[in-house]
């Protein structure tokens, strides 16, 4: 009976092994441009949801069904305007994998794409935009003067 309980609680604790078939097998960072970083996250997952918060800004991919390879690092600090760090974890049969803006108050821009056996993220600041200028036209300024008196 004993036997029986502990088996129970171990496969309660932890997740069986079919859940977490696949392995991320390297997560790097290469430099696309000065301002635009790729992040490949490399391994068999089964599937991928992806969201963003704030305070502080910070990008999340949740890889299901995966864990990281033993070997692995599970955090990359990272120098340059977009991602400051990664860092990875394992959450019940999935691998968060958190990216840190630089920025702290604004989130950088990403695209992901799915390709055989990686997960590939853009990442970039957005630009600011400059005035257009005016050419020489000014709206008037609005009328302050007070109301005209009405006759009693």
């Amino acid at each position: 009976m004993v036997r029986i309980i502990i088996v129970a609680l171990l496969l309660w604790v932890s997740p069986p092994s079919s859940l977490l078939a696949g392995e991320i097998t390297d997560i790097r960072v290469e430099r696309a441009a000065q301002d635009e970083i790729e992040i490949i996250i490399e391994g068999d997952y089964q599937s991928y949801q992806a969201f963003s918060l704030l305070s502080p800004a910070r990008f999340v991919v949740d890889l299901e069904g995966v864990q990281l390879k033993d070997g692995v690092s599970p955090s990359l600090k990272v120098e340059g305007p977009v991602v400051s760090g990664i860092r990875a974890s394992q959450h019940d049969n999935s691998l968060r994998v958190v990216m840190d803006s630089a920025d702290s108050s604004e989130l950088f821009h990403s695209t992901i794409q799915d390709s055989e056996g990686a997960l590939l993220l853009k990442c970039w600041m957005p630009k600011e935009e400059k005035a257009v200028p005016s050419f020489g036209y000014s709206p008037p300024p609005p009328d302050r003067s007070p109301a005209p008196r009405l006759p009693a």
